[in-house]
């Protein structure tokens, strides 16, 4: 299976997703000793339509937006970008420790 079909699970929702998208990038990590998105590029074109939106709606754009926002903010090209993930994140968590349900 292509690399792209496993990365697919980064900008898909569903139940399973948030586990498969984890066990993937730990079973990448362990074999590989780095992190995933640190040779692969992230799912920019999910990252910007979050941003877009301005809000995080789940926990698979949750978990997406945790893994890539600090990495994003390294790199000068995305720093506006992983400035507003990054806002996202905090609203999300807030949302989640105040109601429980992120929503």
């Amino acid at each position: 299976m292509a690399i792209n079909d496993h990365l697919a699970a980064f900008s898909m929702s569903g139940p399973d997703v948030a586990a498969y998208s984890e066990g993937l990038r730990r079973f990448f990590r362990e074999r590989a000793g780095e992190d995933l998105f640190s040779v692969v590029k992230p799912p920019m074109r999910k990252l910007k339509a979050i941003a877009k939106r301005g809000r995080i709606k789940d926990e698979v754009d949750y978990y997406l937006v945790k893994e890539c926002a600090q990495s994003l903010s390294g790199d000068p090209r995305f720093a506006d970008l992983a400035e507003t993930l990054m806002t996202c994140l905090a609203e999300f968590e807030l949302a989640v420790s105040e109601t429980g349900d992120g929503g």
